[in-house]
């Protein structure tokens, strides 16, 4: 699987940004990139294909809180780097029930991975407390945490609520 670091996203960001001032003009082209609503999600694949995987070196290095620390930090890194940009509205999307994706359930005789589920609830939190922060820190800032976790397990444990099933 191969993903964009976020780094090389940022820099994908600033590319756009110098487009559109090319285009619009630079005024114009920063209320655009300042009243736009960013949607960002971070985290299953570092510890799906990353941390569980034990593919890096940071599993052998850090516990699951740690590791959720490291992750969260770069977080943060991105959305101050970021507002620095202009952008103002940001939406955080935490982790799904990670230990029941489909990846993981094949993985696994179709069984969650409670210990996946349990990593993602905590990075959630962690996230979401940082998140939070930010927007009390960053001036003009809208924040805000979108929490997907219990909307995924509501699907997982009642399917037939969201729709037919067909077998």
């Amino acid at each position: 699987m191969s993903v964009i670091p976020l780094w090389k996203q940022v820099e994908y960001f600033r590319e756009y940004k110098r487009r559109l001032a090319a285009h619009l003009g630079a005024a114009e082209a920063e209320g655009v990139v300042s009243d736009a609503v960013y949607a960002i999600s971070v985290g299953t694949n570092d510890f799906i294909e990353n941390y569980f995987a034990g593919t890096t070196r940071r599993y052998l290095q850090f516990g699951v809180g740690e590791y959720t620390d490291f992750l969260v930090g770069l977080a943060r890194g991105l959305l101050v780097e970021l507002y620095g940009l202009g952008a103002r509205k940001v939406a955080f999307t935490g982790l799904a029930a990670a230990g029941c994706l489909p990846l993981v359930r094949a993985r696994r005789m179709m069984l969650c991975a409670e210990e996946y589920n349990a990593a993602a609830r905590a990075f959630n939190d962690a996230l979401r407390g940082m998140v939070a922060e930010l927007a009390d820190d960053l001036p003009g800032a809208h924040l805000r945490f979108a929490d997907v976790y219990d909307f995924f397990a509501d699907i997982l444990g009642d399917p037939a609520r969201y729709g037919k099933l067909y077998r």
